[in-house]
């Protein structure tokens, strides 16, 4: 059965090789069953989609056309989704996928017979449930062999991916090198093309402070039964709730439902239960966890724990801060409830606020789970919602809250929309670094004082990265766009003019005269006369808007037809020929800058206005910022927002 696309537009996608690909409107074809033309069961099934979602065939790879709620998917078929676009896919063998923006996934197989599914991940952000079964997840990383009962979130970025396992467990495996374990406890980034863990914390230059000279009894608190600490014979002795001190050096376990807290002055640590832990270390600080979990406070001095990898140290504050430490295996999982928390490893340090969670590995390594750049790209004031235009997502952005905030600031990316479930946190004075993959990204500013962020938001906004170079080509001429008045409902996106439509009556009956009528919004139908059951109206006839066209001809009338006719928020604000994505920009250096605007739209270039000639073409010379990786070229529209285009300093495009 044919299906005319009813939205016209150019519209720029990206392939896995990052091409791009210009899409227009085009004829969308299935076959009558659903299926890639084959009588086997679909393997995949699409339950879900909101934007722009396309699927190919295993027969005519990259030939994206039009997919619906209910199409099934065949080994070798692939689903596509556009920009600010999303689906949802159930696997037949059990799970499902959620795709976010720009995604592409590929169906390998579908686990019949034993045999486990296979699914090909080539480009974007996908969670994948594996259900019941295993799941081999492919792409350019290697082989990913989700287990049973899994969720996985996988992230493609700037030359890297990144793996997050929200339950469950994954095994990655490549070609030469060992296998590695992605479990919930750690996220995995996967430089590509080293095919290693990428390890990034930023730098402390403060120490650790000097601990207390440790006294020759330690402070202790025991609730419930279940303390034991190890006499000199080897043996374990019981402790009750009337021991309130135990000699420094002393090794506690704690079973059961008992807890042990440990003092000194501001510093306490409660150890839970499963946990074994030395009181008092030959470094002096006041505990040293061998295993298990403690919870850590610090008012009037920091709170230091010595792991295997180093030291952590809870900072003192009149507001008391607080950190959860957990240990896995040698590893210990740091997560900074309150305040700050400074892990001092034996190879680096990294410093956590609120809500951040970090891995000290025992080599003394650290791995951070929510990570900042220490540069960016561009900047944005708190509270702007800008659309970015880069050839090579992710972006780094500065997000500057000056003017909001005297001091400290938190700025918190929503995961899935929803600030219930942050994806990503950037501290900063001032102004704080996040980094943005390809996709509308919902932000926020809060506050904060000695680490602590305030419970309300000062500013929120909306970042879009759209993977766009700026070379495309403005349209310089309206588009024309046919309608049949058959009572379907027309969807027609226009750039920097207004469509021509072109309606015809198709069943019209043989004898005219025949009259158009265009009604739009409470106005009175406009009637035009023709001799032939088509009518071209040209651009402007049809403003932007909803409207209804229908034929009438000798008692006879068409059915009445709805036409959108709307502005395409994905159409390019400009064409930017220099400089070009692929240039090397040093910092500092003089760089010409031109290039074609649509008329409506103001140019700006480090807060300097820009002049447009008669054409809308303008030409100057910048000079590359040395605080910022990026040259920005601003356009803005009473209308249609803010858009960035970027062309990277000192670096890759």
């Amino acid at each position: 059965m044919n299906n005319f696309l009813k939205s016209y537009r150019i519209h720029p996608l990206y392939l896995a090789s990052a091409a791009l690909l210009l899409f227009s409107g085009a004829l969308l074809m299935a076959c009558d069953n659903g299926c890639s033309c084959g009588g086997t069961p679909p393997v995949a099934e699409l339950i879900t989609l909101e934007g722009e979602v396309t699927r190919d065939f295993r027969d005519a790879p990259r030939a994206w056309k039009a997919t619906a709620i209910g199409d099934g998917y065949h080994i070798g078929d692939a689903v596509r989704t556009g920009n600010d676009s999303n689906a949802k896919v159930k696997l037949s063998g059990g799970g499902g996928l959620v795709l976010v923006a720009d995604t592409v996934v590929r169906f390998l197989s579908n686990g019949g017979n034993g045999q486990i599914g296979s699914i090909g991940l080539e480009m974007g952000s996908a969670t994948v449930e594996s259900g019941d079964q295993d799941l081999l997840l492919v792409g350019d990383f290697g082989e990913a062999l989700i287990r049973a009962g899994t969720k996985l979130v996988v992230e493609f970025g700037d030359g890297t991916v990144a793996f997050d396992a929200m339950f469950g467990s994954a095994v990655l495996s490549r070609e030469g090198r060992d296998d590695i374990s992605i479990t919930p406890d750690k996220r995995l980034l996967l430089a590509l093309e080293l095919g290693d863990a990428v390890i990034d914390p930023q730098p402390v230059e403060e120490p650790v402070e000097e601990p207390l000279d440790l006294p020759e009894m330690i402070q202790i608190a025991i609730e419930g039964r279940g303390v034991q600490r190890q006499g000199e014979d080897g043996q374990w002795v019981p402790l009750d709730s009337s021991t309130t001190e135990v000699p420094v050096g002393s090794l506690l376990k704690v079973t059961g439902r008992a807890e042990a807290t440990v003092s000194r002055g501001g510093e306490s640590h409660v150890l839970h239960r499963n946990t074994e832990a030395l009181i008092g270390t030959d470094q002096g600080e006041l505990v040293g966890m061998n295993r298990g979990y403690e919870s850590s406070a610090a008012t009037e001095n920091s709170s230091n724990t010595r792991v295997p990898g180093g030291v952590i140290a809870v900072r003192k504050n009149v507001l008391t801060s607080r950190a959860d430490i957990h240990m896995r295996g040698d590893d210990a999982v740091i997560h900074a409830t309150r305040g700050t928390t400074l892990i001092q490893g034996n190879k680096e340090s990294y410093l956590l606020r609120t809500g951040e969670t970090a891995t000290l590995l025992a080599d003394g390594r650290i791995e951070s789970q929510s990570r900042a750049p220490s540069r960016a790209h561009l900047e944005v004031r708190a509270g702007e919602s800008v659309t970015v235009h880069a050839p090579k997502p992710p972006v780094s952005v500065r997000v500057n809250f000056r003017s909001k905030c005297s001091g400290e600031g938190l700025v918190e990316i929503a995961r899935g929309g929803s600030f219930r479930n942050v994806s990503g946190r950037s501290f900063g004075e001032g102004a704080a670094n996040v980094r943005l993959p390809s996709g509308n990204a919902r932000y926020r500013v809060r506050c904060s004082e000695n680490g602590t962020p305030s419970d309300a938001a000062v500013a929120d906004g909306v970042i879009t990265i759209r993977r766009d170079s700026g070379r495309a080509q403005l349209p310089r001429r309206p588009t024309r766009n046919v309608v049949d008045t058959d009572g379907r409902r027309y969807t027609i996106l226009y750039q920097n003019h207004l469509p021509i439509v072109m309606a015809r009556w198709s069943k019209a009956p043989g004898a005219g005269p025949y009259n158009l009528h265009l009604k739009s919004g409470g106005s009175r139908a406009q009637v035009t006369p023709s001799n032939q059951p088509m009518v071209t109206l040209n651009s402007g006839e049809v403003p932007e808007g909803t409207h209804t066209l229908w034929f009438e001809a000798g008692g006879a009338k068409s059915k009445e037809t709805v036409v959108r006719v709307s502005y395409d928020n994905a159409s390019p604000a400009c064409y930017l020929q220099e400089p070009a994505p692929s240039a090397a920009i040093a910092h500092g250096a003089s760089v010409k800058v031109s290039g074609v605007a649509v008329e409506g739209w103001a140019v700006h270039i480090g807060g300097t206005p820009i002049s447009l000639d008669h054409s809308m073409r303008f030409s100057t010379e910048t000079v590359a910022p040395n605080d910022l990786d990026g040259i920005v070229i601003r356009l803005t529209h009473p209308r249609f927002g803010t858009h960035l285009y970027l062309r990277r300093v000192g670096g890759t495009p």
